[in-house]
């Protein structure tokens, strides 16, 4: 029995056309006379059924009883990445892939009109007679439009990854006061913060009233507001208000603050003498789970509420698995913040967070979001090659790596650096507090390895992460297991392989060689699986491995 590909996916028909009986309402009525009819061009989304062999769906089926055209001639080639090089940088990389389509005979020219880019495509893999529920999700992602010639039609893909390519923040002050900030801002983003923020540049929105914004939305503290690095009091007669207006209303006392914690604001009593910024507990949108601060929740909130009308579905879209091995192997509390100049993506959003705790950020390939943290290549092993299974051929290779002897952790992230000539100096704030506040984050105490740096000599590395942990310990801690991690000579293979199922193995997950003898793999060996390059048209399927 066979293997059959069915693809699956909904490009957009401007051409379609809907028939009325009657002028569209309000003057819809019969008085034109009951045989006239309109039409009205409005288009729709298609749906395509594609395969590359003979394929109809069974009646229990869903969709029942429908006809795959057997035209795909080179199913799915596709590559992705977790990282490139020895270590996570935030988000896999993915290489573009494409579904070739045939078209010698000119009878599919008509799509070549329709809506290709962004529409959601999914790849199911499975045995030729058997039923449409027992086929597999092999790939979902997106298409990024055609490449047609005299003989085929090339699908270009896309993994989901694309979806998060959009602002971080869309909402911009309009500038017409209050909430909307003063005419100086109009045009600019609204701030953002998660998690625990040391020194936000509070954003001045009303200058008549010295209201200040640092996040766009409920915070469940606004825990110290300084100017020119020295604390202001919060208010004798203090009370969070409930909206702007009251906060406005409010008589706030010269050198004290008081807050709107519902809109992210606080107002000062007094003209500031310098910047003024804050040290705040960000978004906290009610409930159990209203605040947020470790990089998995962080990055779940982000993904489930920034994408406007793109949402994902939490959990539908997302794989939880992942998102719960991150928040018990990374539950030191974090912090992140975008002011009203950032020109970042969501996807950077995600690379910055997940760089700064050792991971990366992906789309399975059958299309959920997943996240992970890379570790040791240990316990059982998801798939296990033999020498039968390695196929011998030029793109077989090993590379080594640069050790790690010293590792070292940022915390304590600035959001504000600023000029210690800016900032108060004496009796107010010493010549340590004006330095602290002229970084952009403290260095945990290192962790090193001397062992490493005699044997590799000058080319042992000193890697700094500009880490967002909130506190020393949790960055000590993450040095410590940096350096245990990378002090190791890790290697990458990128080898041919034979499996039954190239999707045999999970991304993340441990691939064990076994009795190869060969490049210094003598011995079983195992491996993370990093990477995966798929041509299913050529019948090959490489793995890159990291361990």
């Amino acid at each position: 029995m066979g293997v059959v590909h069915l693809l699956e996916v909904q490009p957009f028909d401007p051409s379609v056309t809907d028939s009325l009986s009657a002028v569209p309402a309000p003057f819809g009525d019969d008085s034109f006379g009951a045989d006239l009819t309109f039409s009205v061009t409005t288009g729709r989304r298609e749906q395509l059924y594609l395969a590359d062999g003979w394929f109809n769906s069974k009646p229990a089926d869903t969709p029942a009883n429908q006809h795959y055209s057997p035209v795909l001639t080179g199913p799915f080639n596709f590559e992705v990445r977790l990282f490139d090089g020895l270590e996570p940088s935030g988000r896999a990389t993915v290489g573009f892939g494409e579904i070739v389509i045939w078209n010698g005979d000119g009878a599919l020219d008509a799509l070549l009109e329709m809506g290709w880019s962004g529409r959601t495509v999914t790849l199911k893999r499975g045995a030729e007679f058997a039923a449409l529920s027992t086929y597999s999700t092999v790939f979902v992602g997106t298409t990024d439009g055609l490449t047609p010639d005299e003989v085929a039609i090339r699908l270009r893909l896309r993994d989901r990854q694309e979806l998060l390519n959009r602002p971080l923040q869309s909402d911009l002050y309009d500038g017409t006061g209050g909430v909307e900030g003063d005419a100086s801002l109009t045009g600019k983003r609204k701030p953002l913060g998660w998690g625990r923020l040391f020194n936000v540049p509070a954003v001045l929105i009303d200058a008549n009233n010295l209201v200040f914004q640092v996040h766009d939305g409920p915070v469940a503290e606004i825990l110290e507001v300084r100017d020119k690095g020295v604390p202001l009091d919060q208010d004798s007669s203090y009370a969070d208000y409930a909206t702007y207006a009251a906060l406005v209303a409010a008589s706030v006392n010269n050198g004290s603050y008081a807050t709107c914690l519902a809109q992210g604001l606080f107002r000062v009593g007094g003209q500031p003498e310098g910047q003024i910024t804050a040290d705040v507990w960000g978004e906290d949108s009610g409930g159990s789970n209203g605040y947020v601060e470790t990089a998995a929740s962080i990055i779940r909130r982000i993904v489930t509420t920034r994408l406007d009308t793109a949402n994902l579905v939490d959990p539908t879209d997302l794989d939880t698995a992942s998102f719960a091995g991150v928040e018990s192997e990374q539950p030191a509390p974090i912090g992140y913040w975008a002011g009203p100049d950032s020109t970042l993506t969501i996807g950077q959003a995600l690379d910055e967070i997940m760089a700064s705790i050792g991971g990366w950020w992906t789309f399975t390939l059958a299309g959920l979001m997943s996240i992970g943290i890379l570790k040791a290549p240990t316990g059982t092993a998801d798939a296990v090659l033999t020498r039968g299974d390695i196929l011998l051929r030029q793109d077989f290779t090993l590379e080594g790596g640069q050790p790690s002897y010293r590792r070292r952790v940022g915390w304590q992230r600035n959001w504000a650096p600023q000029d210690p000539g800016a900032l108060a100096s004496g009796f107010e704030l010493d010549a340590a507090g004006r330095l602290l506040y002229g970084e952009p984050y403290s260095i945990a105490t290192p962790a090193a390895d001397n062992a490493v740096l005699t044997k590799y000599g000058q080319a042992a590395r000193d890697v700094l992460t500009a880490g967002l942990f909130a506190l020393e310990s949790d960055a000590e801690t993450e040095g410590a297991r940096l350096l245990a991690l990378h002090k190791v000579d890790r290697r990458l293979v990128r080898v041919g392989v034979r499996p039954e199922n190239p999707f045999s193995a999970p991304l993340g997950g441990v691939v064990e060689i076994s009795e190869f003898n060969r490049l210094t793999l003598s011995s079983s060996k195992k491996f993370r699986l990093i990477g995966i390059a798929v041509d299913i048209a050529a019948g090959s399927t490489d793995w890159i491995l990291w361990g």
